[in-house]
């Protein structure tokens, strides 16, 4: 069963078995000045006035350790870079199937260790990074004219 699937990929035992997925959704306030009696700011009465503006930005980062001796699971990182490379937005779905949304592909790295006589690796870690893809703002509307 499949940790989770970016579009064609399936995240599990038999491609990439993430160990860490850090998710962090920004949040966007703009900050207003008021005018008040420096007294009063001193004491934390007053300050700035805060309006929130909606959210921000949404980052995932999958960590994975690879055996590539181990099912060769190391040629499903050409795959992951396939799809990078093909500039599209995929489908993020949760092991239950819940599509949690459209995702790009912002960055795909892997660090090699402890080496094979013929210079093939034993050991890699796997890091990819997912933006949260939108398409087009949600414009305001109106209800009544």
């Amino acid at each position: 069963m499949a940790m989770m699937m970016l579009g064609p990929f399936p995240f599990e035992l038999d491609t990439i078995a993430y160990d860490s997925l850090q998710h962090s959704l920004d949040y966007h306030w703009a900050e207003q000045d008021r005018l008040g009696h420096s007294a009063a700011k001193r004491l934390g009465i007053g300050g700035p006035g805060l309006q929130y503006l909606g959210p921000g930005r949404e980052l995932l980062e999958l960590n994975a350790i690879i055996y590539p001796s181990f099912k060769n699971k190391f040629s499903s990182t050409l795959t992951l870079r396939t799809m990078a490379n093909a500039g599209l937005p995929w489908p993020l779905l949760d092991r239950k199937g819940l599509i949690l949304g459209e995702f790009i592909i912002m960055s795909i790295s892997n660090t090699q260790h402890y080496f094979n006589k013929d210079g093939s690796p034993r050991k890699v870690e796997f890091k990819m990074s997912l933006q949260r893809y939108v398409e087009k703002e949600l414009l305001p509307f109106r209800l009544f004219d």
